[in-house]
């Protein structure tokens, strides 16, 4: 049952919003989860994924490898990783497009922008403790 007449639930018209969504919104649908490490150092699941990152591949035919976000393609959802390509018939090299929910970030390039998000992030979960 729909409870917000706002809100559509047709397939056509929400893969519409997707796909035409702006930069800003894309970046936050590609999320990619944090290792475990990186879990219990900075108290977050997931964060957008950025150039530079370190990911290892944990699902499809490339599990298991791990590399450097070499691009992040928003306009398709994918990123692509330096260690994962093919080579096609001419003899040059090409990356394979990943999902970013099928990898899971090994190593962070911390930047001003993502201290300011964990530093957010963990003011929240300290107020709600608090509330309990």
């Amino acid at each position: 049952m729909k409870f917000n007449p706002t809100v559509t639930k047709s397939r056509k018209k929400n893969r519409k919003r997707y796909f035409l969504s702006s930069a800003q919104e894309k970046r936050k649908n590609m999320l990619s989860p944090l290792s475990k490490e990186l879990k219990l150092k900075y108290f977050v699941k997931s964060i957008p994924i950025r150039k530079e990152d370190e990911v290892l591949v944990v699902r499809g035919s490339h599990k298991g490898e791990i590399g450097k976000v070499v691009q992040c393609q928003r306009k398709i959802f994918k990123i692509l990783i330096d260690q994962v390509n093919r080579m096609k018939s001419n003899k040059t090299n090409v990356f394979i497009p990943i999902s970013p929910g099928n990898v899971v970030i090994t190593k962070l390039i911390l930047n001003s922008e993502r201290k300011n998000f964990f530093e957010k992030k963990n003011k929240i979960k300290k107020k709600k403790k608090k509330r309990r």
